[in-house]
């Protein structure tokens, strides 16, 4: 029996993001037809929107990718190399470009920033060491806020079951970190593993890292998502609602765990809706929530997939070919 769901399963895997595409549809489909009337409020909410709030919201989410690509600095210096933070800042748009308009985004993006850190001399084991600790960082950041998420909003058992199972699983996290990076010798259970994991974690282990020394990029990207709130803050204030800062803190945290589950696409329409759902279950009226969701996304999704596609531009070598002339040197 278990067999044969395994090959049913296996079976539906070029299917999946389809149906999941499929699905999203249906269900943005039902929640416009029943929230017609509360969606063209939002849309004229949004039209008489703050330009002044939306200005600084994008301020502020300039901050958020600033200090996102100051983590992927210190895990590199860590590393022993010493990229800077203009190139990082870049490396790391670009993946984020590639992640979202990308079936297999994840996958892709890493393989993007692999493939261009090659050219600052950075192995691809490191390159990939790089992606996993600084992604350890950032979970780890995630996961500080959902203390003060429930505290400051009475949480469902159901969330507050969730939050301690991802807080066991950072602290499993760490205990394999600090067992695999550090110490004298690696446990002997590494030798279990598959030979080309085992290479990694050898490679790894010759930078000689700690636990503490993460401490950090850790720092850089809690600050990253605590500017990410102060984004849905502001949102919130451009559509006119004085929230406190505890109903923005809930609202980025339930657009970061959907954002995570979503298939495609940064995921486009699930972080929307849940996003709108749960600020309006925290007292936010209907179309000023919709309306704040929608200009949160303006600034996490579209700017910075516009900001990704600008890094994409090669603008030295355009700058070669149309604007100097034939023969000219170019520096």
């Amino acid at each position: 029996m278990r067999s044969t769901l395994s090959r049913a399963w296996s079976a539906t895997a070029r299917y999946r993001i389809p149906i999941a595409i499929a699905l999203l549809l249906l269900f943005l489909g039902i929640y416009i037809w029943r929230e017609h009337d509360q969606i063209g409020a939002s849309l004229d909410a949004m039209r008489a929107a703050d330009r002044t709030w939306i200005a600084l919201a994008l301020a502020v989410q300039v901050f958020a990718i600033a200090t996102l690509a100051l983590s992927y600095v210190a895990v590199m210096r860590l590393l022993g190399y010493h990229l800077g933070f203009r190139r990082l800042t870049r490396l790391h748009l670009r993946r984020m470009a590639v992640a979202t308009v990308t079936p297999a985004g994840s996958a892709t993006s890493i393989y993007v920033f692999v493939k261009s850190v090659e050219n600052d001399n950075v192995s691809a084991s490191d390159a990939l060491l790089t992606i996993g600790l600084r992604g350890a960082c950032g979970y780890a950041a995630f996961v500080l806020l959902l203390p003060a998420a429930i505290l400051l909003h009475e949480q469902t058992f159901s969330v507050q079951l969730a939050a301690i199972a991802l807080s066991l699983i950072l602290a499993l996290m760490v205990i394999m970190l600090r067992s695999l990076l550090g110490g004298a010798r690696p446990p002997a259970w590494i030798d279990r593993l598959p030979g080309r994991l085992v290479r990694f974690v050898e490679q790894a282990r010759r930078h000689d890292i700690h636990v503490r020394g993460l401490a950090l990029p850790a720092l850089y990207s809690l600050t990253s998502k605590l500017a990410s709130v102060g984004v849905v803050y502001c949102a919130l204030l451009a559509v006119g609602y004085d929230a406190p800062l505890s109903t923005a803190l809930v609202g980025y945290v339930v657009a970061n765990i959907s954002q995570a589950v979503a298939p495609v696409f940064g995921g486009f329409g699930v972080v929307e809706l849940t996003m709108a759902i749960a600020l309006e279950q925290l007292g936010v009226p209907t179309p000023q929530a919709i309306a704040a969701a929608l200009i949160f996304r303006l600034c996490d999704l579209w700017f910075q997939l516009g900001l990704g596609l600008v890094a994409q531009v090669q603008w030295g070598a355009l700058f070669r070919r149309f604007v100097l002339p034939a023969g000219a040197p170019d520096g």
